[in-house]
């Protein structure tokens, strides 16, 4: 996409979010145990983007939440492969997704605590850390995924100064 934009000299392909979030969720549904990994390499594109582009390219709730996805997935992968002769290599590898997504929720996290709204994780966002922590045999991981939950859904009621009652209002009325 980059390459093409740049060779065409056409701004109308250039990459934005949504499409590097695309591209996100395709490795994350590809079933390769390396789509993690490929994801990273995505995601730091989108934060240097970010940083030096013309604001078209930011890490969202989205884009955070497929690339959890995707390390969740890479993790499925390497569960399935455990055998005896490859057991400690796949049982370190679902250990370093459960790690990776459990940045990844931080850093999305932290942002949303720190005002950006478009990085506050949804319910599949905690649901996808809970998932991997279970595969690595974590309960406390999946207790602490519901401490960052709660923490992020009182911030997001204090703001809205309502106690989420207008929230369920609006959605009733819809």
């Amino acid at each position: 996409m980059e390459n093409l934009s740049i060779a065409e000299q056409d701004d109308s392909i250039k990459p934005d979010s949504i499409s590097f979030s695309t591209v996100i969720n395709a490795y994350a549904n590809s079933g390769w145990r390396d789509a993690g990994e490929k994801v990273d390499v995505i995601l730091e594109k989108m934060k240097m983007l970010d940083v030096t582009g013309d604001g078209t390219v930011s890490c969202n709730a989205i884009s955070y939440t497929a690339a959890i996805k995707a390390w969740v997935n890479s993790a499925k992968v390497a569960a399935r492969n455990c055998s005896e002769e490859e057991g400690n290599e796949e049982a370190e590898y679902i250990q370093k997704a459960k790690q990776r997504a459990w940045q990844i929720l931080t850093e999305c996290a932290l942002l949303n605590l720190a005002g950006d709204r478009k990085c506050q994780p949804s319910n599949a966002t905690y649901d996808l850390v809970k998932e991997v922590c279970m595969l690595a045999g974590d309960k406390q991981g999946i207790e602490e995924v519901e401490a960052v939950r709660r923490r992020i859904d009182a911030k997001s009621t204090k703001k809205r100064g309502d106690g989420g009652r207008n929230r369920r209002r609006r959605s009733r009325n819809s």
